[in-house]
């Protein structure tokens, strides 16, 4: 005995496939599942953000460096200018 939507041929996987779930109100219905979109869409960090967030992360490191070595005039410049690419991460 067939278990598919028709015999002989073999069910169709959809891309939202129907749930069974509570809704808004409460009561148990069926809904849809949401869409997933592209694979290159998921998790995707633009190339912009990830050179702020390391031009604010080599200036936090050159900023210790320099402290370090007793340049607090210099490190204090360098950190003053890694705040405000970190600013461009927000």
């Amino acid at each position: 005995m067939a278990t598919g939507h028709r015999a002989g041929r073999p069910r169709r996987r959809t891309r939202a496939r129907l749930r069974i779930g509570l809704g808004i109100s409460g009561v148990q219905g069926l809904y849809r599942a949401p869409a997933v979109g592209h694979a290159w869409q998921d998790g995707c960090v633009s190339i912009g953000r990830i050179a702020w967030l390391v031009t604010a992360l080599l200036c936090v490191l050159a900023a210790v460096i320099l402290l370090v070595s007793g340049y607090q005039g210099y490190a204090a410049v360098v950190l003053v200018v890694g705040a405000s690419a970190a600013i461009n991460l927000l």
